[in-house]
Order: structure tokens, then C-alpha cells, then sequence
């Protein structure tokens, strides 16, 4: 099944794309928040996509009070994916993404400069292969 991986952030959003028959997650093109729609769109049409996974922004002390508006943010905008698109989608934590994502650019030689535009792709990459990586421990 293939499966699409989002790491959103309000300025762009980071794209992946995973199969669970082969187990491994793929990053795409960062996408600018305000277009994400419409690309994923396209992305969903073409690669056949049947579900969605978002990174969750936990807060790194695990308190999910309300007060934290980014992830209310988050979660309406998971709303927003299964209304237009009618696929499911889920949340998996994103904690540590991109720091996990700038320390793999890093450690692949990419300079500091150029990992702003892959960088949450990478992390997008990172969020679906754990969800994968848990689904597959489930089944």
C-alpha cells in the first residue's frame, strides 16, 4: 500500500512517500504551506495513495494540554486532509524529527545552507518510516 507522509509546518511542508509491501519511506519535494494542497493532490492521483500520516507535535514533556496551539493547529489540519481527500490519516509522533533530519544532511555532507529545503522532507521520511515501521510490528 502506499502511503503519504507529511511533516507540516505553517511555512512549507514535508513530503514522503512510503510503501508498507517493501517497508521504506522516501522523501519528495518540500511543498510552501500555502500550495501543499494542491501538490499533494496531485501526488495522491498519481502514486495511488491510500493513506496519510502526519507528524504529531508533541510537546517533548508529553503535557497535550490545549494550550499548545501548534499541535491544535495540527490536528485541524488532519481534519482538513480526511474531509478533502477522504482517505484515512493518522498521527505519529514527530518529536526529534528534524533534528534527527539535520544530523542525517549533515552526516551525508549537505551544508547548512542547503538543508533548509530538504530538511523537511527528511523529516517527513522519518515520521512515515516509523509509522511503518510500528504498523508492521502490529500486523
Amino acid at each position: 500500500m502506499n502511503i503519504l507522509g507529511l511533516d507540516i509546518g505553517f511555512a512549507r511542508v514535508g513530503v514522503a512517500i512510503g510503501n508498507t509491501d517493501i517497508g521504506l519511506a522516501f522523501p519528495r519535494e518540500t511543498s510552501p504551506f500555502e500550495k501543499y494542497l494542491c501538490d499533494i493532490k496531485n501526488i495522491i492521483t498519481t502514486e495511488n495513495i491510500e493513506e496519510i500520516v502526519i507528524g504529531d507535535p508533541k510537546p517533548m514533556n508529553g503535557d497535550l494540554e490545549e494550550k499548545n496551539m501548534h499541535r491544535k493547529k495540527i490536528l485541524a489540519e488532519k481534519e482538513k486532509l480526511e474531509e478533502i481527500f477522504s482517505l484515512p490519516v493518522h498521527v505519529f509522533d514527530e518529536r526529534c524529527t528534524s533534528l534527527i533530519a539535520t544530523a542525517s544532511l549533515h552526516e551525508m555532507g549537505v551544508k547548512a545552507k542547503d538543508q533548509k529545503k530538504s530538511k523537511d522532507s527528511v523529516a517527513a521520511s522519518i515520521i512515515l518510516q516509523g509509522w511503518i515501521d510500528m504498523s508492521s510490528k502490529q500486523n
